[in-house]
């Protein structure tokens, strides 16, 4: 008994001195990206505007090296405190340099970072980890990215990128990527009329004058009133123009001007009389609905489908949870958004249609017995990933219970 008891200690103080020695190689008290880095919302801005100048199938996005550490940088500071420095070199090779900040415990330590990125076949592989002093050997290396991808946040943000980009490479002094994230026959609009936008957008102010405070504005007491100007005014010719200044003029004002920063309006909706606005008494539903259709306008749905499913994964990561209720308003927003604008046809029929609803349920299913607040936890034992049966299972029944609403059945897509 004495005999095995002193083994235990032994075995135990002996894991300790592995253990002290390993942080001692893995931790460092200076880091090698010194500067911390801050976001650019104008560089940000630019960064889209290259992502979505294409509408139909097949897309290249070039980026280069100060595009990629901004890319790079915003992704990972919405979970670690960081710095992230990408080189693109001559020989088509990145090497890339991270400094992850340690917990207050640890302050004063950091996690330094680096590798190298080489092209192989139509992806990259990683060569020459570095963790702190310790060079980590390849064969490991494959086994800790595996592990890291199948284990961590990590695993959902490569599944969806998966999902749309086909091949990526370095070449000629630029990350090279081909992906599908827009809809064939949705229009780029990158550009919005102005005279069509202020038009709305005075409407709107009229309208939300009117409002009476005792009562819940709506989403469709917003919609409805500006699709019948909307049909009375316009014609084959400028109808998806119309419906586009609609859908912009909207976002902003059910998101109190907060729309996406790309859009850069120049004239604001007037705030004198902001109401929050509802689906289903729920605001965040509003939101989700107007801000996809938006995103399916600039980007299309597939940009639109790929965000709205990275705001989920991001939230549940915090107290607000994944939910599948805000997901059905973003994918209901995109499909309105792409009947909206197939085709002058089809905008002039959204016209009609929306002229005479009664009420959200026109263009909004009801999802209140979806999940929802789910933490990353609760999301991965009940989903696994988003590429599992039961996830795809639960989005398609979403889009089933959209795609049933007789809005999008009666307009016609020639």
């Amino acid at each position: 008994m004495f005999f095995l008891l002193r083994s235990l200690i032994i075995g135990f103080i002996a894991l300790l001195l592995v253990l002290s020695l390993l942080l001692s190689q893995l931790l460092e008290t200076s880091p090698k990206n010194p500067q911390q880095w801050q976001p650019n919302a104008q560089f940000a801005r630019v960064i889209f505007k290259k992502a979505s100048t294409q509408t139909k199938g097949n897309q290249d996005l070039s980026l280069d090296q100060a595009e990629l550490n901004h890319i790079a940088n915003s992704i990972l500071n919405r979970y670690l405190v960081s710095t992230t420095l990408i080189t693109l070199q001559d020989d088509n090779i990145a090497t890339i340099t991270a400094t992850l900040h340690l917990a207050k415990k640890l302050q004063g330590y950091y996690l330094n970072i680096q590798f190298k990125l080489d092209n192989q076949n139509d992806s990259l592989n990683v060569s020459e980890l570095h963790i702190g002093q310790l060079k980590i050997p390849q064969r490991m290396t494959n086994v800790l990215i595996s592990t890291i991808l199948q284990h961590s946040v990590l695993k959902q943000y490569y599944l969806l990128g998966a999902q749309h980009i086909q091949t990526i490479q370095i070449k000629n002094h630029q990350l090279i990527a081909r992906y599908v994230l827009n809809s064939a026959g949705i229009v780029n609009a990158n550009t919005i009329n102005a005279e069509s936008l202020a038009f709305y957008q005075q409407h709107l102010e009229l309208i939300t004058a009117q409002h009476n405070p005792n009562w819940r504005l709506s989403l469709a007491d917003l919609l409805q009133p500006l699709f019948k100007l909307a049909y009375e005014r316009s014609t084959l010719k400028n109808a998806i123009t119309e419906n586009i200044a609609i859908m912009v003029a909207v976002s902003a004002y059910v998101s109190s001007n907060e729309i996406p920063f790309y859009l850069a309006l120049k004239q604001p909706v007037s705030t004198q009389h902001q109401y929050p606005v509802f689906l289903y008494k729920r605001t965040d539903q509003a939101k989700h609905f107007m801000l996809s259709a938006v995103l399916t306008i600039t980007g299309g749905s597939g940009f639109a489908d790929f965000m709205g499913q990275e705001k989920e994964l991001r939230d549940a990561q915090s107290s607000s949870g994944f939910s599948f209720i805000d997901l059905a308003a973003d994918r209901a927003g995109m499909k309105f958004s792409e009947q909206a604008t197939y085709s002058p046809g089809s905008a002039k029929e959204l016209q009609r249609i929306m002229a005479d609803i009664k009420d959200y349920s026109a263009f909004m299913p009801e999802t209140k017995d979806l999940p929802e607040n789910l933490s990353r936890t609760q999301f991965t034992d009940r989903f696994d990933a988003i590429d599992s049966k039961r996830y795809q299972d639960l989005l398609r029944k979403i889009d089933d219970r959209i795609t049933a609403l007789p809005l999008y059945q009666t307009v016609k897509r020639e």
